[in-house]
């Protein structure tokens, strides 16, 4: 081992309070993994804050997730707002976690930070749902929000999300870049910070700074009684018979407390009850996210014989998956399917003609035809809840009444969305509400469906990715649908469909239609390609050398139609960039 790693070594072991991550060092060495050593402790390689915050594996070392991380990264958003937002820093944080591994310790560590520095803080020491998160900030009219989880990323895993600033709404750019400059600049662990302990004492409650949050606090019923806002049935004595699963993370209690103030009896709902207990470890399963299938087939399995619906939430509980009996097994609804379902429902059983419908654009695009027929307005965001939320409250004179992106997100509203995040905990609620009125009328969820796709045409999806070797493969994925001149020549035709409409996301971003992109646009390449039956946006993941697209087509005959014009679509798409058959 040579002395400039010896150096590396020495200086985090200087700084991180972390006994476990000392003995992990020193398995490295003995090991002599002096590589990944030198990779780890290298403060270039720091992990990098971006729109979705931190996320990675829990471990030692600048590049993931360990309380030295999490102490720059809380010194470096409160310099943020302090410099940033002097106006309104008094009116606090407020922070949440849930029930992964270190999530405690490092919601502590950021709540001691604020406190410490005479900043007001709003703090649910409970395991928390990521709703929570959204909603209380923005009640408060917080400064900032943080919530401590990977969502469902693997066990070994975890995250911090920021709200702000100064609304419950994911941080978007530039507050980002500012966040990761100010935390380059915050490197230095104060004291006040490694004692972050002291400050959550009865000391700093009576002195109004530290206001501890729990699910017996009064406040707390304020997110119930706002989205009890969202029940349209009076009856409520089920007539379906539900069973749901938290996927062993914190959405139980706050499902069941939902439930009450929804109308509904607990104890008429069923729950896998293995599943429904946090367990940082997931129970074993290596992808605990309910938008993968296999997840929803073991549920199906070891469903009770008298269940008809099961409601499933993701670890963190912001994310719903839906699936519904039919004879022996069950239908696993995609997440677009369960988007047209609630917002047909939401738009339903709402009025005005200044509500208002959005997805983001690699979501099924159904949306835009029920806001033509409903005459009320709809907007396509870029991917990501943060970017649907904002567009949301950027536009106060309409009323949002439901949002959603195809990877199981969705919130609703009334007078506007409710929570400024993805919400499973309410929308399990509606979802619940939504099968026991049909099952009421003798109808199905499935027939539900059916009953929307002839209204609004047959739509289906083919979404996947292709992984290359290289970023540099990535790249030449794309030559072939746009030339490799300074001037792009859009591909205009795939086999028998011909495009009438290109949409370049990457700058300074082209429209055929509109001129310009009526979103923003960025250094990433995103391409949307649009026919008369078929849609199709090809994006790369940005952080591993894979690509992204998505496939939406639509027929006024049937589904089974609708799914071969995807499929068709599909090979010729693949034929062109030289992945086909």
């Amino acid at each position: 081992m040579d002395s400039h790693l010896q150096t590396l070594i020495d200086n985090w072991l200087r700084i991180d309070p972390d006994p476990k991550n000392k003995l992990a060092i020193e398995k490295m060495v003995e090991q002599k993994e002096f590589e990944k050593l030198k990779s780890i402790l290298n403060p270039e390689n720091r992990l990098e804050f971006g729109t979705a915050g931190l996320r990675g594996e829990v471990a030692p070392g600048y590049s993931c997730m360990n309380q030295v991380v999490i102490m720059q990264t809380a010194q470096g958003i409160l310099k943020y707002v302090q410099e940033n937002f002097p106006d309104t820093v008094h009116n606090g944080i407020c922070i949440c976690h849930d029930a992964r591994h270190y999530s405690d310790i490092f919601s502590d560590i950021t709540a001691g930070v604020f406190i410490a520095a005479g900043i007001k803080t709003y703090y649910f020491k409970q395991l928390s749902p990521t709703p929570y998160a959204a909603f209380f900030s923005e009640h408060f009219k917080c400064v900032c929000g943080v919530m401590v989880t990977a969502s469902h990323n693997p066990s070994q895993d975890n995250g911090y999300k920021v709200y702000g600033m100064n609304r419950g709404v994911q941080i978007v750019p530039p507050h980002d870049t500012g966040v990761q400059s100010m935390i380059l600049s915050c490197t230095d662990i104060k004291e006040t910070t490694y004692k972050y302990a002291s400050y959550l004492t009865e000391e700093y409650k009576q002195k109004g700074l530290y206001v501890e949050l729990t699910e017996e606090s009064e406040i707390t019923q304020l997110y119930y009684d706002s989205i009890k806002q969202l029940s349209h049935i009076k009856d409520h004595s089920l007539k379906v018979k539900a069973e749901y699963s938290a996927m062993w993370g914190v959405g139980c209690v706050p499902f069941k407390r939902a439930l009450k103030n929804f109308g509904f009896k607990v104890e008429d709902v069923n729950f896998f009850e293995d599943s429904c207990k946090p367990d940082a470890n997931f129970g074993g399963e290596k992808r605990p996210n309910p938008e993968e299938r296999h997840n929803m087939v073991k549920l199906a399995q070891k469903a009770q014989a008298n269940t008809q619906v099961i409601l499933v939430n993701d670890p963190d509980a912001d994310r719903f998956a839906l699936a519904e009996r039919q004879g022996d097994d069950f239908y696993i609804f995609h997440g677009n399917e369960i988007g047209a379902l609630l917002c047909e429902w939401q738009l339903q059983n709402t009025t005005g003609d200044d509500r208002l419908i959005l997805c983001s654009t690699v979501s099924s695009q159904i949306l835009k035809r029920m806001a033509e027929q409903y005459k009320i307005h709809f907007s396509e965001t870029l991917t990501g809840f943060k970017w649907l939320a904002t567009v949301a409250r950027e536009q106060p004179q309409y009323r949002a009444v439901f949002a959603f992106e195809e990877a199981i997100g969705y919130t609703c509203g009334n007078n506007g969305l409710i929570v400024g995040d993805k919400d499973g905990v309410a929308t399990a609620c509606v979802a619940l509400e939504m099968a026991n009125f049909l099952y009421s009328q003798g109808k199905t969820i499935v027939g539900y469906l059916q009953e929307i796709y002839a209204k609004y045409g047959f739509h289906a999806w083919q979404n996947s990715g292709l992984t290359v070797k290289s970023m540099k493969e990535v790249a030449g994925l794309f030559v072939p649908l746009f030339g490799q001149g300074e001037k792009r020549d859009y591909c205009m035709k795939f086999g028998r469909f011909t495009v009438n409409r290109v949409r370049d996301m990457k700058n300074p971003g082209f429209d055929s239609l509109l001129g310009k992109p009526n979103l923003p646009t960025s250094g990433s390449e995103m391409l949307t390609f649009y026919c008369d039956e078929v849609s199709m946006t090809f994006r790369p993941s940005g952080t591993e050398p894979k690509v992204k697209y998505y496939i939406e087509a639509v027929s006024k005959e049937s589904l089974v139609k609708a799914k071969e014009i995807a499929l068709e679509f599909e090979a010729a798409f693949l034929k062109t960039i030289g992945h086909g058959k």
